[in-house]
């Protein structure tokens, strides 16, 4: 059965994983701070920074896979495909984190456009 730690996606997706962390914990404050309350200004922080994480998890998954493919060729014939596919399934752990991450901000600030709504006042 495969079930992976938390530690094992961070050793597997390597470096980028720790910018992606980074960025993801400063887009759900900011998103935290739009649900407390809902500015425009503070909404554009979110969006922002939604979109450099989202960027980074999709950069970190193709340097990657483009460090897999270079390294396929020292791999026996025979066992290529099943290194490619490992190769990207350890690839993948960067975007699976920004996605995550994104995805708690993404219902943090529904909360605030929910607020942003019921107070029209709030969104100047």
């Amino acid at each position: 059965m495969f079930n992976p730690s938390l530690i094992d996606a961070f050793h597997e997706g390597g470096w980028p994983m720790f910018p992606i962390l980074i960025l993801g914990i400063l887009l759900i404050i900011a998103a935290g701070r739009y649900a407390m309350q809902p500015e425009a200004r503070q909404l554009l922080v979110v969006q922002s920074l939604g979109k450099v994480t989202l960027g980074f998890g999709v950069l970190g998954s193709l340097l990657g896979m483009i460090h897999c493919m270079g390294a396929i060729s020292q791999v026996p014939t025979d066992k290529v495909v099943t290194i490619a596919l490992l190769g990207l399934g350890e690839s993948i752990n960067n975007l699976a984190l920004a996605l995550v991450l994104g995805v708690i901000a993404g219902l943090v600030t529904t909360v605030g456009a929910l607020r942003a709504v019921d107070e029209p006042a709030l969104t100047k």
